[in-house]
């Protein structure tokens, strides 16, 4: 990339390589990581990440997401996680896409190479995909990245 991004929010299914890439950027480029799961959900937590709050119900997440993170909060960041799928969804409602115009998201469509995601976690990715094909031509301005096969599509 030629300059980092203002903000960037990367989403997708469990199992997809949602925090590989956040930490490549926190690492390699200093850009903060904001994970939309309560650490003492994130299966290997991970030291200088900024974890959703812990008491917060499903619906309360996505909407301090959407509202501190999404809306408010100054780049650069990505922003990762299930939840931002659902955020998006609320910024989208509330009739404030154009908030997030010219944001980079990446989408990650495919499982990461070697994960063998579950069941539960296969369920998980239809609800998110779901949840993009309603809101994506909701965001018309927002830079939408499909990453297939680890491949990054326009």
């Amino acid at each position: 990339m030629a300059s980092t991004p203002p903000e960037s929010s990367s989403w997708a299914d469990p199992r997809r390589g949602k925090s590989t890439i956040a930490r490549a950027l926190r690492e390699e480029r200093g850009i903060p990581t904001l994970c939309g799961d309560p650490r003492s959900k994130v299966k290997d937590p991970e030291d200088g990440v900024e974890y959703a709050p812990e008491d917060l119900e499903w619906s309360e997440n996505s909407q301090y997401i959407a509202e501190a993170w999404l809306l408010c909060r100054p780049g650069p960041w990505c922003a990762e996680g299930v939840a931002m799928a659902r955020a998006l969804r609320k910024v989208a409602a509330a009739g404030k896409a154009d908030d997030l115009a010219g944001m980079p998201i990446v989408f990650i469509a495919n499982a990461a190479p070697g994960a063998d995601p579950t069941e539960g976690q296969e369920r998980m990715a239809k609800a998110v995909l779901t949840v993009w094909l309603e809101i994506a031509e909701d965001l018309p301005d927002v830079h939408h990245l499909l990453w297939r096969d680890a491949q990054l599509t326009s």
